[in-house]
């Protein structure tokens, strides 16, 4: 019986191989772009072998079965210091957990405000391994370490040793992993100085790897450092694990696919459709229809009206794309009301993590911050209204955003007794193009599909002209 090596990869000797082998690693898919199809070969070789991603362990037994024997050379980090879990798991995440450890591969997958980065840490504790945490920006990284200081003694271990334990890794050239948690950018690992070097120094280094919204973890760069690491464990937790781009298929074979579901309670959420009025004119990208609709002042200052309104009872979060039009929200909001605190989410990481906690005391009665960086799982449970300023083309970023204003105050966490209202959602609709009626059905098929309840009449689609699409009242609805 010939050997196969389980470390990194799966490596099997050339020669031993039959193309349902291959078959099983390689993937048709279709860019969303162009819509053609093209081929992904998740493997590769060399003169010598064959070498395998090894991320979903049921695959690889299901597909060589018992035809080889198997050499496992990947690497156990038990931690060298009584890293303890002090908070409190809820059922939903003890099942998970414990669930996991059974599989021991593979992504949970959970709603947003699930408590993920919670659920991370007791996994940490629980399986005692140095662990790597990677995402794709700095801000997830910052918000893991603040949650692993909370739920953890770690302040006590490094105040007895006299070093830090845990932190974010800035340059893997020139510094050491944290003896318990290193957190890093995919992007800081892999392109330091000295590139695939420095990740061939600390491959065994680390015997659990978890991946943070890893549905993003597609990219040639993020799976390749990955894929490279030599860790006994690798976890992902994602919210939203099937891409539009069907490029979730390469995850699965270098993360596992999802292997546990965490079910939790999120807030239910109304919503309204508020129609703007604004003919959008032609347009050549997402981009310039950004531009025109954030630069139409009129259409700003009713945005900024029915933000005002919804500032009486509710903490808002209002979205764009534009740090123009987040100072024009802003100015139109203080000359509606001088008493609302305004505060704008952007800006370099230092300061949206001061920012973030500033919200979560309640310091500002609206916050207007940029798309991507609410997508990246800002959770300020006082929100209890969202306004999206500007259309999208993406279900899965509706979904992160509108989840924003979903997560359940908990006095034993948040540190008051703030009833929170219902959470309502306003949707911004203009009229005059098809991309228009797109961004419509895009978020009226996710609010059915959680159930969110419409608050009023939708408009039916007219006009015959191409490309063109205006609204009128639905007597049905």
């Amino acid at each position: 019986m010939p050997d196969a090596v389980l470390a990194s990869h799966l490596y099997l000797p050339r020669g031993t191989l039959r193309a349902e082998h291959f078959d099983a690693f390689t993937y048709s898919l279709r860019n969303g772009y162009s819509g053609e199809d093209y081929i992904v070969e998740t493997f590769d070789e060399s003169p010598h072998f064959y070498r395998f991603p090894r991320g979903n362990l049921g695959k690889i037994r299901q597909v060589f079965g018992g035809e080889f024997g198997l050499d496992d050379n990947r690497v156990s980090v038990p931690l060298s210091y009584p890293l303890k879990f002090t908070g409190k798991l809820k059922d939903e995440q003890r099942r998970t957990l414990k669930k996991w450890i059974k599989y021991g591969y593979g992504m949970l997958e959970a709603p947003a405000r699930w408590g993920k980065t919670v659920w991370m840490t007791a996994l940490v504790c629980k399986l005692r391994q140095s662990t790597l945490m990677v995402a794709h920006v700095e801000d997830l990284c910052r918000q893991l370490e603040e949650t692993i200081r909370e739920f953890t003694n770690v302040n006590d271990l490094e105040e007895e040793h006299g070093r830090k334990l845990v932190g974010y890794l800035e340059d893997w050239s020139n510094e050491e992993p944290f003896p318990l948690v290193t957190l890093s950018t995919y992007q800081r690992f892999s392109v330091s100085k000295r590139g695939r070097k420095v990740i061939k120094r600390w491959k065994d280094k680390f015997g659990l790897v978890m991946v943070d919204e890893a549905h993003r973890c597609s990219t040639n760069l993020y799976t390749e450092m990955i894929g490279r690491l030599n860790a006994a464990y690798r976890c992902g937790v994602t919210a939203t694990p099937e891409k539009k781009d069907q490029t979730h298929v390469i995850i699965e074979d270098v993360l596992g696919p999802v292997t546990v579901r965490g079910e939790g309670e999120q807030l239910h959420v109304e919503y309204t459709w508020e129609y703007t009025d604004y003919p959008v004119k032609p347009f050549r990208s997402w981009t310039f229809l950004h531009n025109q609709l954030a630069d139409r002042k009129t259409r700003t200052k009713k945005i900024a009206k029915k933000i005002v309104e919804d500032a009486k009872d509710h903490f808002v979060l209002v979205t764009t794309d534009r740090i123009q039009h987040m100072e024009d929200l802003e100015a139109a909001i203080n000359k509606i009301d001088p008493d609302i605190t305004v505060g704008k989410l952007s800006g370099r990481t230092a300061k949206r993590n001061k920012f973030r906690k500033e919200a979560k005391r309640g310091e500002y009665r609206v916050v207007i911050a940029i798309n991507k960086i609410v997508e990246l799982g800002y959770n300020i449970p006082r929100w209890s209204c969202f306004h999206n300023t500007l259309p999208m083309c993406n279900q899965h970023n509706w979904y992160q955003r509108i989840s924003r204003i979903r997560t359940p105050m908990q006095p034993a966490f948040d540190g008051d007794d703030y009833e929170k209202p219902q959470p309502v959602a306003r949707v911004w609709v203009d009229s005059g193009h098809k991309a228009v009626w797109a961004y419509k059905a895009i978020v009226k098929k996710e609010n059915e599909k959680r159930g969110f309840t419409c608050l009023n009449p939708e408009r039916r689609r007219t006009g015959k002209r191409k490309g063109l699409a205006t609204f009128e009242e639905d007597d049905d609805e």
